[in-house]
């Protein structure tokens, strides 16, 4: 319990420091209110991914202000992602995030029925693509 605890402190502090030192973004009022806060999901590798070396792991996606950290990627240095709206639908978000060793990450979904779903798509740094689904709930 001690370590899931800190786990979770950790992350809340890169999330805020993260938050600190990036522009503010407008977005309409309430245009991400309904990802707001902590989604706990499970994230699957497509076969070709798996069959190269992709796991499935869970992951935690806090969304804040319309951002996203993935917590389990923000320990490896990937930057918090300003969220947009796909083809300016509601209930929608795609993002972008970087890290400087390993790679880029695009990261897409959905809220239907208290469910998010959606896709990642991690651009390694030697240029593969691996491709997984997620989805999950609060």
């Amino acid at each position: 319990m001690n370590r899931e605890l800190l786990a979770l402190l950790g992350a809340a502090l890169v999330f805020a420091y993260a938050l600190t030192g990036r522009p503010t973004v407008a977005h309409a009022a309430g245009e991400f209110d309904a990802f707001q806060g902590v989604w706990k999901v499970s994230v699957t590798p497509d076969s070709q991914t798996a069959h190269s070396g992709g796991k499935a792991f869970a992951e935690a996606m806090i969304f804040e202000d319309g951002q996203l950290m993935a917590e389990s990627f923000a320990f490896y240095g990937f930057s918090v992602g300003l969220c947009e709206q796909v083809n300016g639908q509601a209930g929608t978000f795609r993002t972008s995030m970087s890290s400087g060793r390993k790679g880029t990450l695009v990261w897409s979904g959905e809220l239907s029925n208290g469910t998010i779903r959606g896709s990642l798509l991690w651009t390694r740094p030697d240029g593969t693509t691996w491709t997984f689904a997620f989805s999950g709930r609060r």
